[in-house]
């Protein structure tokens, strides 16, 4: 018979602590890798994020910039540049009126000058007297121009 000492484990029961043990500390290492893998996911996501968030901003500045250059250009236009040849019509139209350069080279004007009116007669009273004078042109000529 075999004398068992106090406070020793049978030798079963010491290899299955030890797997015990073993596994838990295998569970908690996976567990901590998984939870490692997420962090870096987030992580990686929030970097990029940012670099999506820093290009914008970039992007944003770099247009305000243009906008800002392209505002201030119309705001104050120079004189027509001469090596754009004869041929050449600078139009700036603002709320004082239209300025073309050189003077007098646009065809058509689209906007009166102050102080010169149209004509008051409505467009339905035009239109009815243009068509009655061509009645009257038509019918006043002889039937022998006609044939």
């Amino acid at each position: 018979m075999r004398v068992r000492r106090p406070g020793r484990l049978l030798p079963g029961k010491t290899v299955a602590l030890f797997v015990a043990v073993a596994a838990v500390s295998v569970a908690a290492v996976a567990w901590m890798g998984v939870r490692l893998l997420m962090q870096e996911r987030a992580l990686e996501e929030r970097r990029l994020a940012e670099r999506r968030e820093a290009a914008a901003d970039r992007a944003v500045a770099a247009l305000q910039q243009v906008l800002f250059a392209e505002e201030r250009r119309l705001a104050n236009p120079r004189p027509a540049d001469p090596a754009a040849g004869d041929d050449a019509l600078v139009v700036v139209a603002g709320p004082a009126g239209m300025r073309v350069s050189p003077e007098g080279a646009a065809l058509y004007y689209p906007v009166m000058p102050s102080g010169q009116g149209g004509s008051r007669i409505p467009l339905r009273r035009s239109r009815a007297t243009g068509v009655r004078r061509a009645r009257t042109t038509r019918a006043r000529s002889p039937s022998s121009d006609r044939s």
